[in-house]
């Protein structure tokens, strides 16, 4: 009986990584055979791009996510970083005439203090996340509108816009940064130090702590990481549209959090995958897409992507209850 216990012990461990990961990416093909059926211009070409290009901006902000979650934290302020970095990127670049450099250098630099802010309140106040990022989330808009008003700026100089709507070959600039940021993650959730104790504290802070690890650091860390690709995000979107204006960003936090949720990343923490995390973006932008080819309005994509957050942890925390029970 030992000896069935303590295989099911490295069977459930190693769950997300494999059953929830094949689990996502039969979603996925289901979803892509599905709206390939419904409508011809799914596949082409230029859909296809139009959904990556859509995608790389979740990715960046889901991979700051997934460490977050990870280490059974959450952020729902992200969303108002991105806004706020909008805004500096706006007034730095278009008003004061910075070198478009300095004006990312900036923006970068003020996601990461948003983020450090959160952190600091989470680990040294000890106020829980949701409290937190739930106010700072609507603190940051607020700065936003403080810095921009109703004010738009647009016309970015064009090494700034290509970082949003250039390509490198056939391939849009947005993705190629996006894929260097799930790279640089998942090697570093998976193959570094870092990675491993952020999942530690996410799976039992207590146990964590005992062993050594510094559990206020590493959780501190996950949310300054957030703010930094926040930020990052701002850049491409600003980029992509050519404009910057305070209500950047508005409804995405829970597009980021579903899409790491939804690719496995557990949302009581301690379990995390950048794998999943791609699957769970690719879902939601197939999803989104495929509605509105098939003619559905932005309504029904809502209702579509609260419905697929809610069955997709329902079933995770089912699975991973009777795991449990089993052991």
């Amino acid at each position: 009986m030992e000896y069935i216990k303590n295989k099911w012990r490295h069977y459930n461990d190693s769950y997300p990584m494999f059953l929830e990961i094949f689990s996502t990416a039969v979603a996925f093909l289901a979803l892509v055979i599905i709206f390939a059926i419904l409508s011809d211009v799914f596949f082409t070409f230029r859909n296809v791009i139009n959904i990556l290009r859509r995608a790389s901006i979740y990715l960046i902000m889901c991979t700051g996510m997934t460490f977050c979650i990870g280490s059974a934290g959450i952020d729902i302020s992200t969303e108002s970083i991105l806004g706020v970095c909008t805004a500096i990127l706006g007034i730095s670049i278009m008003v004061w005439g910075l070198p478009v450099s300095a004006g990312i250098l900036l923006a970068i630099i003020t996601g990461f203090v948003l983020g450090l802010f959160n952190a600091a309140v989470i680990t040294v106040l000890k106020v829980p996340p949701i409290i937190t990022t739930l106010g700072t989330w609507t603190a940051y808009r607020g700065i936003a509108f403080v810095l921009l008003g109703g004010d738009i700026h647009y016309g970015f100089p064009d090494s700034f816009v290509w970082m949003g709507q250039g390509f490198v070959g056939v391939i849009p600039a947005p993705i190629i940064i996006a894929s260097i940021v799930v790279i640089a993650g998942l090697y570093v959730l998976n193959f570094t130090r870092t990675g491993t104790y952020i999942k530690a504290v996410g799976g039992n802070e207590a146990a964590a702590q005992a062993a050594g690890i510094n559990t206020w650091f590493y959780k501190g860390l996950t949310y300054t990481i957030v703010g930094v690709l926040a930020a990052l995000a701002a850049v491409i979107a600003t980029a992509r549209v050519d404009a910057a204006q305070a209500v950047m960003g508005q409804g995405m936090s829970l597009h980021v959090i579903a899409s790491v949720v939804i690719g496995g990343t557990s949302i009581f923490g301690g379990r995390a995958t950048m794998i999943g995390t791609i699957l769970g973006v690719l879902i939601l932008g197939v999803l989104e897409n495929g509605l509105l080819l098939a003619g559905f309005s932005h309504f029904w994509q809502l209702i579509a992507l609260g419905l697929v957050t809610i069955v997709a942890v329902a079933v995770r925390t089912v699975r991973q209850k009777t795991s449990e029970d089993l052991i």
